[in-house]
């Protein structure tokens, strides 16, 4: 209920330029989406690898603990993976630990870059891959967007 009131409510709004709408599941709205974000705390799997279709790219942002999982092992099986820190992303998130533990993947596999990597060209896609970013959050990062945002905003 709350997402429709969402949607009436942003379809009104002179400022948004795009259409907002409900979906009847979390499988019904992945399973025609591009880019799909998660940003949960969620402890089991709400997004599922079976569900995305080729060139999806998903954002992983939650999660960040050894106990919360957003997607499944079968998104990292499926997904070619790039992160904000590998070191952090192999020993915070458990949507990494728990397919790493499990035997589903490798590190290899897990990251072929860090999003360093993707804006330097190091880290190119096709139309029909499937692509994921797992975010745990690294300070210098936060600290080095709060800056530029300043030096923006003063000029």
């Amino acid at each position: 209920h709350y997402c429709e009131e969402l949607a009436r409510k942003d379809s009104s709004q002179q400022a948004i330029t795009f259409a907002t709408f409900a979906e009847p599941s979390a499988q019904h709205a992945v399973t025609s989406a591009d880019i799909v974000c998660t940003v949960t705390s969620a402890t089991t799997p709400i997004l599922f690898g079976a569900w995305l279709k080729p060139g999806a790219h998903v954002n992983a942002v939650g999660a960040c603990t050894p106990n919360f999982r957003e997607f499944d092992a079968t998104c990292l099986e499926k997904c070619r993976c790039f992160c904000d820190s590998r070191e952090a992303c192999l020993r915070e998130p458990g949507d990494i630990l728990g397919p790493l533990g499990e035997g589903k993947v490798t590190e290899e596999q897990v990251f072929e870059a860090e999003i360093g990597g993707v804006l330097k060209k190091e880290f190119v896609r096709s139309d029909q891959e499937m692509t994921l970013y797992k975010a745990v959050g690294i300070a210098l990062a936060d600290l080095t967007a709060a800056r530029v945002i300043t030096e923006n905003a003063s000029q």
